[in-house]
């Protein structure tokens, strides 16, 4: 059995055409995009534990048992919220889709039957002034013309009058992070005070006014002015609902998946688990192995690690972006995917030399039979900030499959006979890693 026989891959990631960057200066581009198809992108979109409290949170607003309608969605890069910006977009703009894909999940929200939406990405749209964009998309250009510094309270009200509207802004700290303090404080302070003056309408009860701004919680300025106003708070990184979304947007129909099959394939590798793998509580671990099908947990948990560890954090989109390949190389060979499974060319952004001297070790040992998953493993580990190597655990769980017929004391022979080969392999305390200094050459000067 393989993974395609149990489980259905989205076209895209069978294709390779699979789009992990979000973005959303796309909603409105005119040619055909993921971000400008609400019906395609809501497909896509599972209800995060972040959204479901966003849209309780609107329903608040809109019963008047809350006045306030500013919300931050936080977190950071590559977490999710330019996704989760742009399906409340759509599910404010498309009040039947809304309540289809309410339907789907079993969600009771309250979203307005009418609104005027707009959504403005400081990528597309760099200027000056931030609430001209937001006033010519509203059609009210002919306010402009009206402000003298910025926009008061009684202009922004005129522009909202008695319609609900939902503005949502994305990628405001790099617009405003691009502002000369020096030169351009004039500016800064003019949309600073716009912004200010924005939210307090959102905190209006009387006004059915929606702001959702994406925010990294870099830019002090900007803090300053949201302390102020104080919109709800909330950190879109899906920490616990991160493997529901991965599955959700790489696999279509997963609530309806054949669990008995699922469980088949996880038995066959649980009941052939013996040591040295060290497993603390195997009922648990075949639960979430049948959880995150067609994932090993291993694979799931070291990737997310390896990325929340990096530059810039990109977990869930870096995460995406490397199983979607996995899948697409192994849905119709295997029928687990495992840790060294996994294309090592991913890395490369993360550790370029690292991935240089694993590739030039790997030839001196390419011989021996499991060789490049061994190393292969060995370089994802290190590369994991929390684990710094492998154990022999760690190596198995990341290569052995009993439906392959694999066998744990092949795996083993091949460590033995390959370690003191390479260069850059060490062993240390019973943990294998890769360093930059080769092994070889340290031991010649001791």
């Amino acid at each position: 059995m393989r993974i395609k026989d149990i489980i259905t891959a989205r076209k895209e990631v069978l294709e390779g055409t699979f789009q992990g960057v979000i973005q959303t200066h796309k909603v409105d581009a005119k040619e055909k995009r993921l971000e400008n198809n609400p019906e395609e992108f809501l497909k896509i979109t599972y209800p995060s534990s972040a959204i479901k409290r966003i849209l309780e949170r609107i329903g608040e607003k809109l019963s008047k048992k809350s006045n306030q309608g500013g919300f931050l969605l936080v977190g950071p890069y590559g977490s999710g919220k330019s996704h989760a910006l742009i399906t409340l977009y759509h599910l404010f703009n498309n009040p039947q889709l809304a309540m289809d894909w309410g339907k789907q999940w079993k969600i009771d929200f309250a979203l307005p039957e009418k609104s005027r939406s707009v959504i403005v990405s400081t990528r597309r749209y760099d200027v000056d002034r931030l609430w001209e964009p937001i006033f010519k998309l509203l059609g009210r250009e002919d306010l402009l013309s009206k402000i003298k510094r910025f926009p008061t309270t009684d202009q922004i009200e005129e522009v909202i009058g008695d319609n609900t509207v939902a503005i949502f802004i994305d990628e405001i700290e790099n617009w405003y992070g691009a502002f000369d303090p020096e030169k351009q404080a004039h500016l800064i302070e003019q949309n600073e005070t716009f912004l200010e003056h924005l939210l307090e309408v959102a905190a209006d009860p009387n006004k059915n006014l929606f702001v959702f701004i994406t925010f990294l919680e870099e830019k002090e300025g900007l803090k300053k002015i949201f302390n102020r106003t104080k919109p709800v708070r909330v950190d879109v990184s899906p920490i616990e609902d991160r493997e529901k979304v991965i599955l959700h947007r790489l696999f279509e129909d997963m609530e309806y998946v054949d669990r008995d099959k699922v469980e088949g394939v996880v038995e066959e590798y649980i009941n052939a688990y013996s040591e040295p793998v060290k497993i603390d509580d195997i009922h648990n671990y075949k639960q979430r192995m049948i959880r995150t099908y067609p994932f090993h947990p291993l694979l799931l948990d070291t990737l997310f690690q390896i990325y929340e560890a990096a530059a810039e954090r990109q977990v869930i989109r870096g995460m995406l972006n490397v199983l979607a390949d996995a899948v697409k190389d192994m849905y119709e060979k295997k029928d687990l995917i495992l840790v060294s499974d996994i294309n090592e060319n991913a890395f490369r952004g993360i550790d370029l030399k690292l991935v240089e001297k694993y590739e030039f070790d790997l030839e001196r040992v390419k011989d021996i039979g499991f060789a490049k998953e061994i190393l292969k493993t060995i370089l994802i580990f290190t590369l994991n900030e929390k684990t710094h190597g492998a154990t022999e655990s760690d190596i198995l769980l990341s290569i052995f499959s009993p439906t392959e017929g694999h066998t744990l004391n092949s795996i083993l022979m091949d460590i033995e006979n390959i370690y003191g080969k390479p260069y850059y392999l060490y062993k240390e305390k019973g943990v294998y890693l890769f360093r930059h200094e080769p092994l070889k050459r340290r031991l010649k000067r001791k």
